[in-house]
């Protein structure tokens, strides 16, 4: 990497390499940060939280390719905090038909199914036309051209997780809060 006052060409690679502390390394399968290889996946903590782009980026040398990544600015956190209430009550050996956390369960179920708007930003086609460029044949004609093939192309990518991740915003439940209280009781209110 040159000073700036050289005026030469930098490539400067920024990338989410953050990893969040492991906690209870006993209860993992493998140890947390080996990088264990088993079942075709590398096995360790933050292993599949994009870091991909960041080898991919330290691996493309040549001046001549292209390099896209999506920024997670695209992509915004949304905090719910939903309160549910019912008139019930009861031991959780007799439940009633109904009841309060059986709602919240549903409730969630239908925020992690809410089927979301499909969104090809700028970059994302850009990327998609070079890869339609490398990959050639009927598959290559489709990602250069999105526009006319959608359809097939976002049924195509809703088969993979991580492709399909690059043109939704995804919905993730990452916590859910109990109420207090023994852990066979039967609210009647229950906060999310």
């Amino acid at each position: 990497m040159y000073p700036l006052s050289f005026n030469k060409l930098n490539i400067i690679f920024l990338n989410h390499i953050d990893v969040v502390p492991a906690e209870n390394c006993e209860q993992f399968t493998y140890p947390p940060f080996s990088g264990t290889i088993a079942n075709g996946q590398v096995w360790g903590r933050g292993a599949i939280d994009s870091k991909g782009m960041a080898v991919m980026q330290l691996l493309a040398n040549d001046p001549n390719k292209k390099v896209f990544t999506i920024s997670t600015t695209f992509k915004r956190s949304l905090w719910l905090k939903l309160t549910h209430s019912m008139n019930t009550s009861g031991h959780g050996s007799v439940p009633s038909k109904k009841y309060v956390a059986q709602g919240k369960v549903r409730l969630l179920y239908k925020i992690v199914r809410w089927n979301r708007k499909v969104v090809f930003s700028k970059t994302t086609r850009d990327m998609f036309r070079e890869l339609g460029r490398l990959e050639g044949g009927m598959r290559g004609v489709m990602l250069r051209n999105l526009g006319l093939f959608r359809p097939l192309a976002v049924r195509a990518m809703r088969k993979d997780e991580v492709i399909y991740s690059l043109i939704i915003n995804t919905i993730t439940i990452t916590g859910i809060q109990t109420p207090p209280g023994p852990p066979n009781f039967i609210p009647q209110v229950y906060m999310i």
